[in-house]
C-alpha cells in the first residue's frame, strides 16, 4: 500500500506493530476481495491516515513505514510518551495488555478524539477496573477492538439469530482464555445478555489463566452457555453451535463457515422430526477491522454513538467473566456469582 496517495481523513497514531498491529496477513473472500486483518492496513483502507508509528523496535517501525505513502510525514517513536498532544484524531493501542493502563494514561494525555484498545482490555480485573475509571474520568470515548462485532458476515449471522428461541449455546475455542475465549464471551454477552454465574469444568487445564479452561455460564435470563476449551488438537478452534426451538445454527473454521439446520417432521423416522441443512452460501473469512475503523471515523466526525463498537465498560464485563473462570478453576470448579454488569 506504499504507493497510495495521501487522502484527507481521520488521523491515527498506531502503537504496537506486532501481528495484530501490522502483520496479520489479509485473506480473500470467495469473489477475490481482500479481508484486512491488522490495524495498519485497516486504517488506510477505511479512509484514515496513519501519522505516528509507535513501537520499541526500530525494525518494526521501518517495515511499517514502508507500507505507508512515501510522501506522508510520519512520526516514528519508541513510546507513546514521546508523541506530542493533538497530533492524531485517534490513538490505537495494539500493545500487550500487561502495559495497557500506563499506555492508556499516556494516550489520554495526547487529547485525541477517541482511543481504540486491542483486546483483551487488560491483564486482570484490578487493572481493568482502573482502565474503566480512567476512561470514565476523561472526555474521550474509549473502545476495545472485538472485531467480530463489526465483521459483515458475523453481523448477518447475528441479525438472523432469534435470541428469544435459543435453548442452549455451545462455543468451542483454542488459543487461550485471553484470546479466543474472550471473543466468545464478548459474543455471548452481546447476544444473550449479562452472566449471572460461572463454573469451570475439571478438565485438567485449570492451572493457568492463559489455558483453555472449559466452563459454563448462566445468563441473567437463565440461558446455559457452555464454552469448551480445546488446547490439544492440531487445528484452529473457534466455533459455535446454537440450539433453537426449531433450528440449529452456528459457525465453523473460525467463523468463516456459517451453518443452519431447520426442523422437518418425519425426516427419517415416522413421528421423529429431524434437521435439514439450509445452504448458507460461500465461506466468508472473518475480518471486521476496516468496518470497525469506518464506524469509529463516522462516530468522531458526527459526534454520534458507535453502537457496533465494544465500549471499555463492555470489555470489562468480558474481563469479569474470564476472571471468574480462573477463580472457579482454582477453587475446584466452584460456582462464582457475578455482581451487576457494568454495561450489558
Amino acid at each position: 500500500m506504499s504507493g497510495a496517495s495521501i487522502q484527507p481523513g481521520p488521523t491515527v497514531a498506531l502503537a504496537g506493530l506486532g501481528r495484530v498491529g501490522a502483520h496479520a496477513p489479509a485473506v480473500s473472500l470467495p469473489d477475490g476481495r481482500p479481508v484486512f486483518r491488522n490495524h495498519l492496513d485497516a486504517v488506510q483502507v477505511a479512509g484514515g491516515r496513519v501519522v505516528s508509528l509507535v513501537d520499541p523496535s526500530a525494525e518494526r517501525r521501518k517495515e511499517a513505514r514502508s507500507r505507508l505513502p512515501e510522501c506522508a510525514i510520519i512520526s516514528e517513536v519508541a513510546t507513546i510518551a514521546e508523541l506530542k498532544p493533538g497530533g492524531a484524531d485517534i490513538v490505537t493501542l495494539a500493545t500487550p495488555p500487561y502495559e495497557r493502563l500506563d499506555a492508556l494514561r499516556s494516550a489520554l494525555a495526547l487529547r485525541p478524539k477517541a482511543i481504540l484498545l486491542e483486546k483483551p482490555l487488560s491483564d486482570g480485573v484490578a487493572s481493568g477496573a482502573e482502565l474503566v475509571r480512567a476512561a470514565s474520568a476523561a472526555s474521550v470515548p474509549v473502545f476495545v477492538a472485538y472485531n467480530r462485532r463489526t465483521d459483515p458476515g458475523m453481523r448477518a449471522f447475528v441479525d438472523g439469530l432469534a435470541v428469544e428461541d435459543v435453548r442452549r449455546a455451545v462455543f468451542y475455542y483454542g488459543s487461550g482464555l485471553t484470546n479466543y475465549a474472550s471473543h466468545a464471551v464478548d459474543s455471548l454477552l452481546a447476544w444473550f445478555g449479562p452472566v449471572r454465574s460461572v463454573q469451570a469444568m475439571p478438565d485438567g487445564h485449570s492451572g493457568s489463566d492463559r489455558g483453555c479452561i472449559s466452563f459454563n455460564c448462566i445468563t441473567e435470563s437463565g440461558l446455559t452457555v457452555h464454552l469448551i476449551g480445546l488446547p490439544d488438537v492440531n487445528y484452529d478452534v473457534f466455533e459455535a453451535d446454537i440450539f433453537l426451538a426449531d433450528a440449529r445454527v452456528g459457525y465453523r473454521n473460525n467463523g468463516a463457515e456459517k451453518f443452519r439446520y431447520e426442523a422437518r417432521g418425519d425426516l427419517y423416522y415416522p413421528g421423529y422430526p429431524g434437521l435439514v441443512e439450509v445452504p448458507q452460501g460461500m465461506a466468508r473469512p472473518v475480518g471486521g477491522f476496516v468496518e470497525m475503523y469506518r464506524a469509529l471515523f463516522a462516530a468522531i466526525e458526527s459526534g454520534a454513538p458507535a453502537p457496533l463498537l465494544c465500549t471499555v465498560a463492555q470489555a470489562f464485563d468480558v474481563q469479569r467473566v474470564i476472571d471468574a473462570v480462573v477463580r472457579s478453576a482454582k477453587g475446584g470448579g466452584c460456582i462464582v456469582a457475578l455482581g451487576p454488569a457494568s454495561s450489558h
